[in-house]
């Protein structure tokens, strides 16, 4: 399987703190029942299933027998109702722990779990979206938008350039990430930046 490296750090933080929570499971569980992880996926889109896989691989390259847990899945198609539903079944059926990929995914567990299951998220672009919850924590997945621009500019020989931006206007995400970019413009002294907005459909 070829491996998002990116993405694959991305979630590196992620997954540093499951495995301390995993740990943690393997000694306090008791009895038949084996602990559950719920994985809660907002929708299947390649940045997310990579998402999913790194976190997959890290666990099965830890050593950490896998078959102790039962790890459950759930992609809820890029549809909140759905993923409402979902995080409130992974919380009744008392989760050791959810882990969410995506912003709506991750606030949704969140809500949900109300501080009384833990809550690890990656894919989140704003941090700040979590600040206010408890038991939660997680990563970013926000790119280096000031190493991007040294990339652009050196490969275009100047600096004085007119940048343009594609964004979907039907994620929640791509706000964040062009006022951050526009502020890596700003500090580099680039020329001209003009977002532009296009709508995207999931089908």
């Amino acid at each position: 399987m070829k491996r998002n490296h990116r993405l694959f750090r991305a979630v590196s933080a992620t997954l540093a703190v499951l495995l301390t929570m995993l740990a943690t499971l393997s000694i306090a569980a008791c009895g038949s029942r084996k602990p559950i992880i719920g994985i809660l996926q907002f929708g299947s889109h390649e940045s997310l299933n990579n998402c999913y896989d790194g976190i997959m691989q890290g666990l099965e390259e830890s050593g950490l027998d896998l078959s102790a847990y039962d790890i459950q899945r759930l992609n809820s198609n890029f549809d909140m109702t759905t993923a409402q539903s979902q995080a409130k079944t992974l919380v009744n059926k008392g989760a050791a722990v959810i882990l969410a990929i995506a912003t709506p995914s991750a606030v949704t567990a969140a809500n949900e779990a109300d501080g009384a299951i833990p809550v690890v998220y990656c894919a989140v672009t704003d941090q700040a979206t979590m600040a206010n919850y408890r038991n939660v924590t997680g990563s970013s997945d926000v790119p280096n938008f000031s190493k991007q621009l040294e990339v652009v500019t050196a490969f275009m020989g100047k600096t004085d350039l007119k940048i343009g931006v594609l964004y979907s206007s039907d994620e929640s995400s791509p706000p964040y990430q062009r006022a951050e970019l526009k502020k890596a413009a700003g500090v580099h002294r680039h020329g001209d930046f003009r977002p532009c907005c296009v709508r995207h459909h999931h089908h």
